[in-house]
């Protein structure tokens, strides 16, 4: 049966349980099939127990630059993966903040800041939400006007606006809908003499 094969459009060649195959006998089938294969043939060799003496043979002569796959290497990493994956779930459930700060200095005289402000979101320096603090209610709706020119989108959070506004825009902010909230850090002694007098 051996005469009549011809491997010229193999492309992979898979001999399952190898060293069963050559323990009964099959190693001069085997070579003779290599022989008539083409150069560059994939092979796979499958079995239970590579480490006899007869595989060791058949690999050094039929393969190049073999590779070994161990089973067990493969459970233990997916061993691993489980075990990383309920560790994640159980910081999940512990919901502890992850929160960093940032403060960006920028000296007197440079009118730069929503520039380097742009600048940090666009280049994707600062991930998840965010939280931007300006002086007042002017430089709130300036920081979001220029930052949603630049594609950032963004809220902005001040005293100028109603109540049920302002609760609207955090319970959308706390939701995810938006990641960017800009909130003027307004004094509310400020704020409340401004509307007395």
């Amino acid at each position: 049966p051996t005469k009549s094969v011809n491997g010229d459009g193999l492309e992979m060649m898979v001999l399952d349980e190898c060293d069963l195959l050559l323990s009964f006998g099959h190693e001069k089938d085997i070579k003779y099939i290599f022989e008539r294969c083409r150069e560059g043939v994939q092979t796979v060799m499958v079995s239970a127990t590579t480490t006899s003496e007869e595989v060791g043979n058949l690999k050094s002569l039929l393969l190049s630059k073999p590779a070994e796959v161990d089973c067990d290497d493969v459970e233990e990493m997916e061993q691993k993966e489980r075990e990383e994956r309920e560790m994640r779930k159980e910081l999940k459930k512990k919901k502890k903040p992850l929160i960093t700060h940032f403060g960006l200095e920028i000296k007197k005289g440079k009118n730069d800041k929503l520039l380097y402000l742009m600048a940090l979101l666009r280049l994707g320096l600062c991930k998840k939400k965010i939280l931007i603090f300006v002086k007042d209610a002017d430089e709130a709706v300036r920081a979001r006007l220029f930052l949603h020119k630049f594609g950032v989108l963004c809220v902005a959070l001040h005293s100028e606006l109603p109540a049920n506004s302002r609760a609207h825009i955090l319970e959308e902010f706390n939701r995810g809908v938006h990641d960017v909230l800009v909130a003027a850090a307004e004094d509310d002694s400020s704020s409340n003499s401004s509307n007395d007098g």
